[in-house]
């Protein structure tokens, strides 16, 4: 199979929840859990990956934005623990590469298999590849903004991770996914963004790598992983069976 970047070379098994993301959430030797398309989990011991996308080069490119990115919420993670609630600013960090990085992970899901999320990224999905190896400057559709959903206060523990899938904001198309801690929204749309409260963390409005920091309780990522794994009980069988 060849290449859906360069076109050339054999693929090989190219990650889709990074590898790196992924080992962030194991315990011990217990397996990360991913749940794709129903309420059970699988093992998924070095991530979700796709065999017939990428070739061993230009996955490489896109794995160095995503462990720059790891890296990047690492420090926010340790630096940031005891802040409170609200918008902060990480100095010494590209922006740029971490607008690469989400733009990688959304164009990545967007030639994966079915089977493995694909999303549609219609008309857009040519620039936003450019926009992730670098070839072009951020496209003004492509815009979004990153929140570190934090359990409690002095608390930097990781609950979960969740691949990308579409929303609408108020009409403006998007997507949403859950890496490193790190929730990510993403607008795919020519329209902007409207003004918020959060807009100054908008990659438009950024010239620095900005973010903010929010109770997990309060969103979806947080309560429904929450539910699958106590209220269900299907996450402590499955640790029970493959730990």
């Amino acid at each position: 199979m060849a290449c859906k970047k360069c076109g050339k070379k054999e693929t090989i098994k190219a990650h889709l929840i990074p590898k790196v993301f992924c080992r962030e959430i194991q315990v011990g030797k217990m397996h990360a859990a991913g749940v794709i398309n129903s309420n059970k989990f699988t093992p998924t011991q070095s991530g979700i990956f796709d065999k017939q996308i990428l070739c061993a080069k230009c996955d490489g490119e896109l794995g160095e934005l995503e462990n720059y990115a790891a890296k990047t919420f690492r420090i926010i993670r340790t630096n940031y623990v005891n802040d409170a609630d609200g918008i902060k600013k990480i100095p010494s960090r590209d922006p740029d590469l971490i607008f690469r990085f989400a733009a990688g992970i959304l164009w990545k899901y967007s030639i994966a298999a079915e089977n493995l999320g694909k999303i549609d990224l219609e008309e857009f999905s040519e620039d936003i590849k450019k926009y992730a190896y670098g070839e072009i400057a951020r496209p003004s559709f492509f815009d979004g903004l990153f929140t570190w959903l934090r359990i409690y206060k002095g608390v930097s523990d990781i609950f979960a991770y969740r691949a990308p899938f579409p929303i609408k904001l108020e009409g403006v198309n998007a997507f949403r996914f859950l890496l490193g801690g790190m929730l990510f929204i993403i607008k795919v749309d020519a329209n902007p963004f409207k003004p918020s409260p959060l807009s100054g963390t908008f990659f438009c409005n950024s010239s620095e790598l900005n973010f903010s920091i929010a109770p997990a309780q309060f969103f979806e990522e947080y309560t429904d992983a929450k539910k699958l794994a106590f209220e269900v009980g299907s996450l402590s069988n499955f640790l029970d069976k493959n730990g």
